[in-house]
């Protein structure tokens, strides 16, 4: 038995270091979801988008939301798979266009990429686990290991016969337990056979002590896993047995669901929901997921998938989508933009030569407003003049158009939408001080005053600096308020109507008359 300890010491060595080879190439993959940019992400949302998009018609139908859904591998119902079409499908007319798909599609491939690298992990760890086991059981020494086992036999061979017969045996191995996990009758009738190897329906102690032993090793393998669980997973493991009304260590995987739902100290999205649920190992006998077995992997995976750098990523990607990209267009959009870029180069054609002149094609790009500098228009003039006669022909202007014009626009578009959303976000901060804040702020306020009718600005922006975070005020509201407080300059000591009206106009996005 110590020599098989240590044959499966290398044995197990060898799957570590094929895990650890699986790891590196996961860890590879999963490394995208920070390297890679909201703008590289939206490109690979876009390939996916129209691939799945099969009749090109700019959107997706129904069944190709739900194939792409099928590639995810995350074992989706169909009541699920329509739940999140449900979701996608923001204005409800049954087509996903690329505004809609975005949000989900970003979700989706990250979560694919962190439990990737959840999976192979989970497989290191494992192996890893089994090789302590077995270096542990051969440190304990042949004749320790030897007196345990025969300690095991002899607790079950009652009528001190040297064998067990098929009662004793049955009840030996409804006795074993790993975690909250018991052998079902099923596994026993199993076990059974394959340590009854003389076939005479009774055991002897050199058929049982290999059966002990991998039991043992077994053993000791959950417990060195279990020993190293995350303070996530313990927060698991305690609020999931809220959800055990049985008390027998299983919940159903609807169950599951609804407790990771419910989880107040997690945020899942319905795709990180469902992909934690995917590996949910489901025990045959029971019909249910132990809760043992389920809180490690599930909790590694969460940390993955919940970090905020991917939920930003996420968001970016979905602001960004709210304009098209140009890969993701319908056809119809297509030509629409191709009429556009025609009617373009004929407004600024104005000597109707059929091509723009260097004074014509700078005045098209300066009115576009897009940010373009003299020399920037220069340089593309000269990059776009293929046959390199001065002039911009139609088609050297439709394929600037096309590669590089909306491209810009588009992203133009993009930031302002992005600032926009960030003021009405600061507005919205700034709007709590009138509709919640306004009396602690006056109590402050009248502190500061000491009695008086007024106090300075710097005296007001220290005890505003102060108060916001115990107010639950943004840093970049606070800091855009202290600074309207400042520009005030040399005026006299600020006076309560003041500061009301300085918060009421930046709340409304308007010109303070201080």
């Amino acid at each position: 038995l110590s020599a098989q300890a240590m044959d499966g010491v290398d044995d197990t060595e060898d799957r570590l270091f094929d895990a650890m080879a699986q790891r590196g190439e996961a860890q590879d993959v999963a490394a995208r979801n920070y390297m890679e940019s909201a703008e590289e992400l939206e490109n690979l949302l876009v390939g996916i988008f129209n691939d799945g998009d099969a009749d090109g018609n700019g959107y997706l139908e129904p069944q190709e939301f739900f194939n792409l859904l099928e590639t995810s591998n995350l074992g989706l119902s169909d009541i699920e798979k329509r739940q999140l079409l449900a979701i996608a499908d923001a204005n409800g007319d049954g087509k996903i266009e690329y505004a809609e798909f975005a949000p989900l599609g970003a979700d989706i491939v990250q979560t694919m990429r962190a439990r990737h690298l959840n999976e192979a992990e989970q497989v290191g760890a494992e192996a890893q686990a089994e090789m302590r086991a077995r270096a542990a059981l051969h440190n304990m020494g042949m004749e320790e290991v030897t007196q345990h086992l025969l300690s095991e036999f002899r607790k079950y061979d009652k009528d001190g016969s040297g064998r067990l017969e098929r009662g004793e045996i049955v009840e030996a191995l409804n006795n074993l337990t790993l975690g909250h996990s018991k052998l079902t009758p099923r596994e026993i009738r199993m076990v059974m056979t394959y340590i009854d190897e003389d076939q005479s329906g009774t055991v002897e102690y050199n058929e049982f002590a290999p059966l002990m032993f991998d039991y043992l090793v077994e053993a000791l393998k959950l417990g060195f896993m279990q020993s190293e669980l995350s303070d996530l997973a313990n927060y698991l493991t305690d609020h999931l047995s809220y959800y055990d009304m049985d008390e027998d260590g299983f919940l159903s995987r609807n169950e599951l669901k609804t407790a990771l739902i419910e989880a107040d100290v997690i945020s899942l999205t319905p795709i990180q929901v469902a992909s934690v649920l995917a590996d949910a190992q489901i025990d045959p006998a029971m019909g249910s997921v132990e809760i043992a077995t389920f809180v490690g992997p599930a909790s590694n995976l969460i940390q993955k998938v919940c970090d905020p750098q991917l939920e930003y990523k996420r968001k970016q990607v979905s602001q960004m989508a709210k304009v098209t990209p140009l890969g993701a267009l319908t056809p119809e959009e297509k030509q629409r933009l191709a009429e556009l870029a025609l009617t373009v180069f004929r407004n600024y054609d104005t000597d109707g030569s059929g091509k723009l002149d260097r004074v014509e094609f700078f005045s098209c790009l300066k009115e576009a407003q897009l940010g373009f500098t003299d020399h920037e228009i220069q340089q593309l003039m000269y990059a776009s003049d293929e046959d390199a006669d001065g002039n911009i022909s139609y088609q050297e202007f439709a394929d600037l158009f096309d590669g590089y014009i909306l491209e810009m626009a588009r992203l133009d578009k993009i930031d302002k939408l992005i600032e926009g959303q960030e003021a009405s976000e600061l507005s919205a901060e700034l709007m709590r001080f009138i509709d919640e804040l306004m009396i602690p702020l006056r109590l402050a306020f009248d502190i500061l005053c000491e009695g008086g009718e007024s106090t300075s600005s710097g005296a007001i922006v220290q005890k505003l600096l102060i108060k916001g975070p115990e107010w639950d005020v943004s840093e970049e509201a606070i800091n855009m308020l202290c600074e309207a407080v400042v520009t005030r300059g040399d005026e006299p000591p600020i006076e309560w109507p003041h500061l009301v009206e300085i918060i009421e106009k930046l709340a409304f996005n308007q010109e303070s008359t201080e």
